[in-house]
């Protein structure tokens, strides 16, 4: 998204070999695959639950996702006294 002089948006026409990018709101599951690869459940920002995806570790630009998701999942260790 481009945007024009008075702070208004508008959209530049893609080019066919550009990639399509959707940006993550948070992963709601991991699973392992039958290939053993690590996959993740992806809640894409905009979109409603019906649009989850299952996607492998791969095809993330940006780790941080990953990252937030394993660390949610961590037992605080600091909490036991």
């Amino acid at each position: 998204v481009q945007r024009n002089g008075d702070g208004g948006r508008r959209r530049r026409r893609r080019q066919e070999d550009e990639p399509v990018l959707f940006v993550v709101e948070r992963i709601m599951e991991a699973r392992t695959s039958d290939g053993g690869a690590r996959e993740f459940l992806v809640r894409w920002a905009g979109y409603s639950a019906e649009h989850d995806t299952w996607e492998p570790s791969c095809s993330f630009l940006d780790r941080a996702p990953i990252e937030a998701f394993e660390a949610a999942r961590r037992p605080n260790l600091s909490s036991r006294a």
